[in-house]
């Protein structure tokens, strides 16, 4: 571990505009962490741009950094052993042109009468646990006609513990202001939604600093809205009882969720603000299901979930021992499920929809099977029979002089019957191992046209004949240079 000399400073800075050297005020000041990735709060400047870092260790403040609405962007400085030494640093930023302020004051009701948001407040207690925020949606206007078409995606805005919301560098339109949101940030507690009591809206201007104030009222109770649904079995249309629906709720404050279970009919009833709402519904025995609403009135959903069964059984050989470590896998429309067999060669699969699928076997040192199946319940009592194989493993012997430069196989097929047994690969080291049945055979070299054992056979010569019966076997072939002379012809060779 390298140790560094480090001394306790005190740093005084100025934060002014690089244009007209005006302090800057209101400004977060950060510093890099140790870590290097991530920023610590360290001040903030006051109304002549002045900020103090003190009593910080000063290999800690070797990097500064802000973020503000009337500055240009994020601002990173790097601070000098110099300014570090004299303990002063002037930070000169570019600062944006002068803009809007919209003040927005919320009241609430009381007795009949506009009173201060903190007072008419009907909701949570009002502290910073609870954050606030006010949603400000722009107008969308017909541009020949001048008329409503619609509302913009809302911004979300902060309030502070006044009931007041200030909004800078709002682009110059049309707004509405459309809720209050009080929820727990990052919480996934629901978000109570106050709407306006009645359309306020306000319009920013196109340039200049004014400060555009508007008040209004706020309901006194959060709006919200009904979701009713049905959640059925697909496959009997009889009701699902006991599901699970969980509504993920989309707001200015992030994503909040209520959850609730079907009773005995299969019906639920969810209370949720207006907003965009992902209805997951899960139940016992059924497959998942989802839907997405954006809510703005009472509304209605309908769930037809689909059973998944249950599929299992035994991998055995042709004598019907049982083949554990076998691969087993299932494919439906793109979708996958896998499993292994145990010691007793039992496998399982546990949650299938009803389908038809596409059934892969492997075992450690057996042929590989396709079989095409079809799921309409439960099976527990599926056999499948794999042939058991061969290991033949060796390595290529070339004549002196002989450097392989292509892609290279083993092709093995039966002496008797002339059928191709099985394919075998041949690596860059000379060596090939495969998978073949006990049996004469017969063996070719094939010389592949691309890079691997998949491209077109351009060269094929016979290596000789070998009697397989063991479970493993080792064997040598002698590739010569005659034998290379005088390929064979594919058509002539008397296999299929």
């Amino acid at each position: 571990m390298i140790l560094q000399e480090t001394r306790l400073v005190d740093l005084h800075g100025t934060l002014i505009s690089d244009t007209d050297g005006t302090p800057v005020a209101g400004v977060l000041i950060w510093r890099k962490n140790l870590s290097g990735d991530r920023y610590s709060q360290v001040g903030v400047t006051d109304r002549e741009g002045r900020f103090s870092i003190q009593n910080v260790w000063e290999h800690e403040v070797r990097e500064l950094m802000l973020r503000h609405t009337d500055v240009d962007g994020q601002q990173k400085r790097a601070v000098s052993a110099e300014e570090l030494k004299t303990g002063q640093i002037t930070w000169k930023v570019p600062v944006l042109p002068p803009a809007p302020v919209i003040r927005i004051r919320l009241m609430g009701v009381r007795d009949g009468k506009r009173v201060p948001l903190t007072e008419g407040f009907t909701g949570r207690t009002w502290d910073k646990e609870f954050l606030p925020v006010l949603r400000c949606a722009p107008v969308l206007r017909d541009r020949e006609s001048g008329n409503v078409t619609g509302l913009g995606t809302p911004r979300s805005h902060e309030i502070d513990e006044r009931g007041v919301c200030l909004i800078k560098r709002l682009p110059s339109a049309e707004f509405v202001i459309q809720s209050l949101e009080v929820g727990v940030p990052g919480s996934r507690e629901a978000t109570a939604y106050y709407p306006v009591a009645g359309d306020m809206g306000f319009v920013v201007p196109t340039e200049g600093a004014a400060v555009v104030e508007v008040e209004t009222v706020l309901a006194p109770e959060p709006l919200e809205f009904t979701i009713r649904g049905k959640v059925l079995d697909q496959s009997t249309a009889l009701p699902a009882a006991g599901a699970r629906i969980q509504a993920g709720v989309s707001s200015g404050l992030g994503l909040s969720s209520k959850t609730t279970t079907t009773d005995r009919d299969g019906t639920f009833s969810l209370r949720v603000p207006p907003s965009f709402v992902e209805l997951y519904v899960e139940g016992v025995g059924f497959v998942p299901a989802s839907e997405s609403l954006y809510v703005t009135s009472d509304t209605s959903a309908e769930f037809q979930l689909e059973r998944i069964y249950v599929y299992a059984g035994c991998v055995v050989d042709l004598d019907g021992v049982p083949v554990q470590l076998a691969s087993l896998l299932l494919e439906r429309e793109g979708q996958h499920w896998q499993s292994n067999s145990d010691r007793q060669g039992q496998f399982l699969f546990g949650s299938l929809p009803p389908g038809e699928y596409s059934l892969h076997v492997t075992g450690p040192t057996h042929f590989p099977v396709r079989q095409e199946i079809k799921v309409t319940g439960d099976v527990r009592d599926a056999t499948v029979t794999l042939e058991k194989g061969a290991v033949l493993t060796g390595h290529l012997r070339f004549d002196q002089g002989i450097r392989p430069n292509a892609c290279l196989s083993l092709l093995f097929v039966d002496s008797e019957t002339l059928c191709v047994d099985s394919l075998g690969l041949v690596d860059e080291a000379a060596r090939h191992g495969s998978l073949v049945r006990k049996k004469r055979l017969t063996v070719y070299l094939q010389q592949h046209e691309g890079k691997d054992a998949d491209s077109k056979v351009v060269a094929l010569y016979e290596l000789g004949e070998l009697t397989v019966d063991k479970d493993e076997t080792t064997q040598d072939f002698h590739v010569t240079k005659q034998m290379l002379e005088k390929p064979l012809d594919r058509e002539e060779v008397p296999f299929h």
